[in-house]
């Protein structure tokens, strides 16, 4: 998924950074609405049922009539949980992390520092995608697997994104 996301940014996305963001965010919504269809003609318009092992669908705490928790959602959460944890990690701790942030905040200067900032760019393009299909992967133990899984956040992710401003 990283590699697919990183030839995307190459060869679609990079060429519209100096553009209004507007168009970027057009060209991603567009791209997931051609993706999706692109899915839908290989592998058919009908979802696949995911099977959930039997050791995990199982009630995490069975003794308790109150709160119900199977040990794959546990396992959904403590895998998001540490998929954040480690973004916030590198984030915050490592030089990659403080590359990143100085390139959200002013692209211009961290070039003129020397910085790759296409090539960073293009890293954190990668750990996005790489993200989507880690929440993609848990996600289908809930949702099943089919070519709309996504489609249900995409609008509404699309308004929030205008409303909260698309630079911000």
């Amino acid at each position: 998924m990283a590699l697919l996301g990183v030839l995307l940014e190459a060869f679609l996305l990079r060429p519209l950074y100096a553009r209004d963001p507007l168009e970027s965010l057009l060209l991603t919504f567009g791209l997931a609405l051609v993706l999706e269809e692109a899915v839908r003609a290989i592998f058919g318009p009908v979802g696949v049922p995911f099977r959930i092992p039997e050791g995990l669908s199982a009630p995490l705490f069975p003794d308790t009539p109150f709160f119900f928790l199977t040990r794959y959602r546990a396992f959904v959460l403590g895998m998001a949980a540490l998929a954040g944890l480690l973004v916030f990690l590198l984030l915050r701790f490592t030089a990659l992390g403080l590359y990143l942030r100085a390139g959200a905040q002013d692209r211009e200067m961290l070039s003129a520092l020397g910085t790759d900032v296409r090539r960073l760019y293009t890293l954190a393009f990668a750990l996005g995608v790489y993200l989507a299909g880690l929440a993609g992967v848990l996600a289908a133990g809930q949702l099943g697997l089919s070519p709309t899984m996504g489609t249900g956040l995409l609008m509404p992710s699309f308004v929030a994104l205008i409303l909260g401003g698309v630079g911000s």
